[in-house]
């Protein structure tokens, strides 16, 4: 199964911060000490929320390796006077990936009073998994990913919350019932990964599926565009791997790995930047004004910590971006916060204490201020 890429081999990182220079913005540490964070959203009440991937578990699929499966996923709240930081909900699906990230909460988006939540993978990558010689919490374990992965979360303020849309389950099944061709490739596999929230509903982003989701908020379904894959086949990575939406000045505007911009009018989705080998794009958002800021995760290939970037796409531009800050360490997640600042999810591969595989970097949010 392919999962989204972003679940990297993070190496040779304990000589790097958090942040790095700025090529054209102030960059200001909010907080640290977060557990693979990846979406951001601020609640109508001017509170930051931020999705953590966690870090697996102790239950190993793998012949007592990865992937392993745990619940150290949670969506937690900072406090931006202080940089304090506590979860919101807690116990979350996670799963640590082969390669050496995390899967699990991922985008955020505030609807109405409510958080809206993401996660990762779909239940059908579970299925035939055995609790044969895993430790006595598997059972458990097992029981929360099949129930939560892929799911969307309603999110109440108070941290009550409840799964009410499989997309991921739903992106699996429409790839095995639409192998594709050519120009849609025949991966059977789904991961949602961003979402944005309107009154009615949502738009999920499915890396996986390469499909862009619209979810009513009873739950309901339905497939609105299914990327292509470049033809020829271009450089890492070859299919879109949508990634983020945001509403532009001109409409809605989709984000994928390959660095693509895509602007989606109903049905239809026209390319208005093509593949950009030095940026993959993991997370998008839009200002009052309609000005569209996506978050390159790295740089050329991976891993290539400490080439992280966010760019503008001016709410008149036709396509081309011009880079608001650069030198960031695997940024992730982005949202405008109240204030009109940027505030950025970094760190997003690094567990939350100090010593692992970034060194002395943990999880962390920036601010960013054009």
């Amino acid at each position: 199964m392919r999962k989204l890429a972003v679940a990297l081999i993070v190496a040779c990182l304990a000589a790097l911060a958090i942040v790095a220079a700025s090529s054209a913005a102030t960059v200001t540490p909010v907080t640290s000490g977060l557990d693979s964070p990846r979406g951001l959203a601020f609640l109508p009440n001017g509170t930051l929320t931020v999705a953590e991937a966690g870090h697996g578990g102790d239950v190993c699929l793998g012949g007592g390796g990865p992937p392993c499966l745990g619940t150290s996923g949670q969506i937690s709240t900072i406090t931006l006077a202080t940089g304090s930081h506590s979860p919101l909900v807690s116990g979350l699906f996670s799963l640590q990936d082969p390669e050496g990230g995390a899967l699990g909460p991922a985008g955020l988006s505030a609807q109405g009073g409510r958080l809206l939540a993401i996660m990762d993978v779909n239940p059908q990558a579970l299925e035939g998994a055995s609790c044969s010689g895993q430790p006595s919490d598997c059972p458990a374990v097992l029981a929360t990913a099949r129930a939560e992965a892929g799911q969307l979360l309603k999110v109440t303020p108070s941290g009550t919350w409840k799964a009410f849309a499989g997309v991921g389950a739903f992106g699996f099944d429409f790839t095995a019932n639409n192998p594709g061709d050519g120009e849609f490739g025949t991966e059977i596999d789904a991961n949602p990964y961003g979402v944005l929230a309107f009154p009615s509903g949502m738009f999920v982003a499915d890396a996986g599926a390469n499909t862009l989701n619209w979810v009513g908020n009873n739950g309901d379904i339905t497939m609105v565009h299914r990327f292509p894959v470049p033809n020829p086949p271009q450089p890492f990575p070859t299919d879109a791997v949508p990634t983020c939406i945001a509403q532009g000045a001109s409409g809605l505007i989709v984000g994928d790995l390959a660095g693509r911009i895509w602007s989606v009018n109903g049905s239809n989705a026209t390319l208005l930047s093509g593949q950009q080998a030095m940026r993959h794009f993991t997370g998008c958002a839009a200002d009052a004004a309609g000005n569209v800021y996506l978050v390159s995760m790295f740089a050329g290939l991976f891993p290539n910590p400490g080439t992280g970037s966010v760019v503008k796409l001016a709410a008149n531009s036709s396509g081309s971006v011009s880079t608001i800050a650069s030198n960031l360490l695997f940024p992730n997640g982005i949202t405008v916060g109240p204030d009109g600042q940027l505030y950025v999810s970094v760190g997003s591969v690094c567990p939350a204490t100090p010593g692992g595989a970034c060194g002395p970097a943990t999880g962390g949010v920036v601010k960013i201020t054009p």
